[in-house]
This record gives structure tokens, C-alpha cells and sequence, in this order.
């Protein structure tokens, strides 16, 4: 007798509180200062763990085992869990969690603008990259991230920076 079995569905998330609070717990242990290269480190593995998440999102949503609401949503959930407030360190510690948080901003916005698929394909970053660095003198926040998640969508779609 042959027993066919349901195919079982659980989900994994793609990124939770806990394994960012590792982060934030293992900053702190780091005991960093501004001027200790070394244990600097820790802010590029925590940034980099954010963005794989993000990019296993892209590559479900690729091959279309993720709806765009779906990819959407579960990179709002990272979102929400990276820019939740952090309880002061120390103002080293501080300020170098602020600048993860800010750099993955841009990662967020161009994972965004890839998978609503707002952006044009371009034979050149120049002039985004220009719009950006302007839109930025100009204090315009909002127009220089638009740019950068346009730069970020056209990476992701396979674009070379050169």
C-alpha cells in the first residue's frame, strides 16, 4: 500500500526580530569606536545579512513562486524590523547603526522599484547617478532616493555597473 503524502506548507520567513536584535546584540558585544577598522566589520556582515534576505526575495519573485503582493509585503517586513528604534549604545555604536540603517534604505527602495517594475531600463547610470547627487544638493531626499532605487531596480534586473 502506497501512502501519498500532503505536501506540507510552512513558512520560513525571510528575516525576523530575533536574528536582528544577533545583530544588535553582537554590535554591542564589538565594543566599536569610530576609529577601529577592524571591528567595523560587524555593521558590512550586518548589512550584508539584510540584503541577502532581500535578494532571496527578488529570486522567488523571479521565478514566479512569489506574487508581486507577496515580495512586496515580506520586503515591508524587513523594513519594519530594521528601521524599528533602537535603544541607545554609545554614540560610536550609534552612529554606525544610523548609517546601516540609512544604506539599506537604498537597498529596500530598489528592491521596491524592481519588483513594481518602476523603473526604465537604461544604457547608462550617469544621468541617474547625476539626478541623484543633485536632487541631494538640492536637500531633496525624496527625488535622490527615487534615483537610487532606479540604479538599485536596474542592477537587479541585470544591468553592469561599469
Amino acid at each position: 500500500m502506497v501512502k501519498i503524502m500532503a505536501e506540507s506548507k510552512f513558512v520560513i520567513p525571510f528575516y525576523t526580530e530575533e536574528r536582528w536584535q544577533n545583530w544588535i546584540n553582537k554590535v554591542k558585544e564589538s565594543g566599536f569606536k569610530i576609529d577601529d577598522q577592524e571591528k567595523g566589520a560587524v555593521f558590512v556582515y550586518m548589512e550584508d545579512d539584510v540584503v541577502l534576505a532581500c535578494l532571496k526575495i527578488i529570486a522567488k519573485y523571479d521565478k514566479n513562486s512569489m506574487s508581486k503582493d507577496d515580495a512586496l509585503g515580506h520586503i515591508s517586513e524587513i523594513k519594519e524590523i530594521v528601521f524599528k528604534k533602537i535603544e541607545p549604545i554609545n554614540e560610536d555604536i550609534d552612529i554606525m547603526l544610523e548609517s546601516t540603517q540609512l544604506s539599506l534604505m537604498g537597498v529596500f527602495a530598489s528592491c521596491e522599484c524592481y519588483v513594481e517594475k518602476a523603473f526604465e531600463k537604461t544604457g547608462s547610470f550617469g544621468k541617474l547617478i547625476k539626478g541623484a547627487l543633485e536632487a541631494e544638493k538640492e536637500d531633496n531626499m525624496g527625488a535622490a532616493m527615487g534615483n537610487i532605487a532606479e540604479i538599485g531596480a536596474n542592477i537587479l534586473a541585470g544591468k553592469k555597473l561599469k
